[in-house]
């Protein structure tokens, strides 16, 4: 088919450059779409004859696997997708958070189970408990608290130990709604208020009888449940959560501050930890400015009275 058919007479414009049929056009964009594909290509390459280690613990003994960047890349932005995709599965059209907090509570509670005994203790990544379907105490707190993040419900978990033991209580604490609450998956307890309601943290520190009224005469290895919250008190909040490493931005954000070294990123540590945990302190309507809560400390960020940033 001639250029006439297009529409009329082919010109050349000034430099040589085709018009009429659109052919400069076509040229450029497959140079164009040629130069990206080599740069791609060289990033490829770039990429595969980097190595980055990773670890993997089988009964408290820690190895090492060294493999290629490209490869480790690509394998935590699937574990990214397969988080956000469980967690979307779980709540489905839940609105609220404490509907889609107490979801995933269950669905954890459901789908790991104790590891039983004499089976091999395996810590890698949360992705690979969910598919084994069991793990420890910590392991499902893990769970629970990856899953509540990616469904927008910031969490991560401590443990506590009784003054007269040396075993430890794994529990979990999420954002619920402006308000942190506690959760202890392993063992099915959720503490409740005298309303009803998801007791805060708050709550429990002003009236450990909460608990009492919760587990009952409940023992947590010989040793009564409320005997591990004596001394208690609101946790401090880390600046990254676990489970926002496993996200792409922050932890790139993480990646990049710890490659800058101390020397570098002293200056940008501040700013980087603000950018970060605004994304889960929302501001209180009643205090816009942020007055209440200020610019949080280098490497942690601590819980105002209220509960509420």
């Amino acid at each position: 088919m001639s250029h006439e058919a297009f529409g009329g007479e082919k010109r050349v414009l000034r430099g040589g450059k085709s018009s009429g049929d659109g052919t400069g056009w076509w040229r450029r964009g497959y140079a164009v779409a040629a130069g990206v594909l080599l740069m791609l290509l060289a990033a490829s390459v770039a990429f595969s004859n980097l190595t980055a280690t990773t670890r993997r613990g089988v009964n408290a003994r820690v190895s090492v696997h060294e493999g290629p960047l490209l490869v480790k890349v690509i394998d935590f932005l699937h574990r990214h997708y397969q988080y956000d995709a469980t967690a979307r599965e779980i709540t489905g059209d839940l609105q609220f958070e404490r509907e889609r907090v107490l979801a995933i509570f269950d669905w954890t509670r459901r789908n790991i189970r104790s590891t039983p005994a004499g089976w091999p203790v395996v810590d890698d990544h949360v992705l690979n408990i969910i598919i084994r379907g069991h793990g420890q105490a910590h392991q499902m707190a893990d769970v629970f608290t990856t899953l509540s993040t990616f469904a927008g419900a910031p969490a991560f978990w401590r443990t506590l130990t009784p003054p007269d033991s040396e075993e430890p209580l794994v529990v979990s604490f999420a954002r619920v709604e402006s308000r942190w609450v506690m959760f202890d998956v392993a063992n099915g307890i959720v503490v409740r208020n005298g309303e009803g309601d998801l007791a805060s943290v708050e709550e429990i520190a002003a009236d450990p009888h909460l608990l009492t009224r919760t587990a009952g005469t409940f023992q947590y290895l010989g040793v009564p449940y409320e005997r591990y919250f004596y001394g208690f008190t609101p946790p401090t909040v880390p600046a990254v959560l676990r489970a926002e490493r496993q996200m792409p931005w922050p932890r790139l954000i993480m990646e990049l501050k710890e490659a800058l070294g101390p020397g570098e990123s002293a200056g940008r540590e501040g700013h980087i930890l603000w950018l970060v945990s605004m994304r889960r302190y929302r501001p209180d309507p009643e205090d816009p400015h942020g007055e209440q809560c200020g610019t949080p400390p280098p490497g942690q960020v601590k819980l105002p009275e209220s509960g509420r940033c």
